[in-house]
């Protein structure tokens, strides 16, 4: 178990190397990628294990923590996404997690595919409606 100040620590030292974490040379089976990763999950566990107060930790620990806290926020969001929904509307039910939360910021949840198009954002193609004169057959 972590305690809320060891888990507000850990997302604070993932804020710190979190452009180092989305960088792509560290990703994919290359052994120069998989020694960067582990050298980057080195220093977070050095980072984290340095500050008083805190349970040593190992990197496996730390990265459970890691998909545990990513878990918990998908959960928080399936939450409000299924009481905005709701049939029959009702007032909107708060769920308790802090506005500044570092999982928000930093996009953990949402990682892009390179080189497609978001949907959302394209401007190239209109569709436009248009009625049919012809009857069904």
């Amino acid at each position: 178990m972590y305690s809320l100040f060891e888990k507000q620590i850990f997302k604070e030292i993932i804020g710190k190397f979190d452009s180092a974490l989305k960088n792509d040379t560290i990703r994919g089976n290359k052994p120069e990628a998989r020694e960067d990763r582990n050298k980057l999950w080195e220093d977070i566990e050095n980072e984290f294990n340095s500050v008083q107060g805190v349970t040593q930790r190992t990197i496996p620990q730390l990265k459970k923590l890691l998909q545990n806290l990513k878990m918990e926020r998908k959960e928080v969001y399936r939450i409000q996404r299924q009481n905005a929904y709701a049939t029959g509307g009702g007032p909107l039910i708060p769920t308790q997690h802090p506005d500044n939360d570092i999982l928000d910021n930093n996009n953990f949840l949402v990682v892009p595919i390179e080189g497609t198009v978001d949907s959302d954002q394209y401007t190239g193609i209109y569709i436009f409606l248009i009625p049919s004169f012809f009857p069904l057959l």
